[in-house]
């Protein structure tokens, strides 16, 4: 059984210290219980059709009838929750949380039927109950339905990690006296055209007019640079295995070599110009 109870315990202990604002990243998750447990650790009871408390997980999806919010936290009524959340996953379906997550979770065929039909009905139960209709919202099923379980109680906002990040560092205001960026991810590929930190970078440094540059300790070979990305370098330069391009001195060292290899070149096209 994986529960988000955690979660709730951190929120909580965070409510405690003043914290009115949070920032939840969520994916990567063990857990499909559409955050039930951190609700449970804040304060809300689901109850069975008899008005029997539940336990934790995903298994009382199927079984939630009614929800007591009577021994809630009222701080939680004043905090204000963004997620961090890079999927658009829905809540249950072929989409769903279960359908496309639960597998590497270590569910069986059986069990992915059983959450993805217990997710089902909750979200009824929700709509019913809440009058909040979240299941098929984008992101609702990230985390195994933690992302539409948080809009449902916490009328938390969904968006992309890498946006939250970026309005968070003041990145825009960075840009204005900006002549050159440079970012980078592990493996640039496909996937990273694809709502992560190369995407929402270059589509900033775009808008602004900005060229950027982008390092990757390998490019996939069907990669071609698209539209936002002035160029595409691999730090790689050796054959080597992935333990060791992934030692953090090695790392650092070869990052380092290649932003000097970078401009060097700029210099040198720009003495030849002159």
């Amino acid at each position: 059984m994986t529960t988000t109870f955690g979660v709730g315990e951190m929120v909580k202990d965070a409510i405690s210290k003043g914290c009115r604002k949070f920032i939840v990243g969520i994916g990567g998750s063990a857990t499909n219980d559409a955050a039930l447990g951190m609700l449970q650790a804040l304060g809300y009871r689901f109850l069975d059709k008899s008005g029997n408390e539940l336990g934790l997980g995903g298994v009382i999806l199927e079984s939630v009838h009614h929800v007591d919010a009577s021994q809630v936290l009222p701080a939680l009524k004043r905090c204000e929750f963004t997620v961090a959340c890079d999927v658009d996953n829905v809540m249950y379906g072929p989409r769903g949380s279960a359908h496309i997550y639960a597998a590497q979770k270590g569910a069986d065929a059986a069990m992915i039927e059983r959450l993805d039909a217990g997710m089902e009905h909750l979200t009824q139960v929700l709509k019913n109950t809440l009058g909040k209709d979240v299941a098929m919202n984008a992101g609702s099923g990230a985390a195994g339905g933690m992302g539409g379980g948080m809009q449902a109680f916490l009328d938390a906002t969904l968006r992309s990690g890498i946006e939250i990040m970026l309005d968070q560092i003041g990145f825009d205001a960075h840009l204005k006296d900006a002549t050159l960026v440079i970012t980078g991810e592990g493996r640039i590929d496909q996937q990273s055209l694809m709502g992560k930190v190369l995407s929402g970078v270059s589509k900033r440094a775009q808008k602004a007019g900005v060229p950027l540059i982008a390092l990757g300790g390998g490019i996939a070979d069907e990669l071609e640079v698209h539209k936002g990305v002035d160029a595409l370098f691999s730090i790689m330069r050796y054959p080597m295995s992935l333990e060791e391009a992934m030692e953090k001195p090695r790392a650092e060292k070869l990052v380092k070599q290649s932003v000097k290899e970078i401009f060097r070149l700029i210099k040198t096209l720009k003495n030849s110009a002159l």
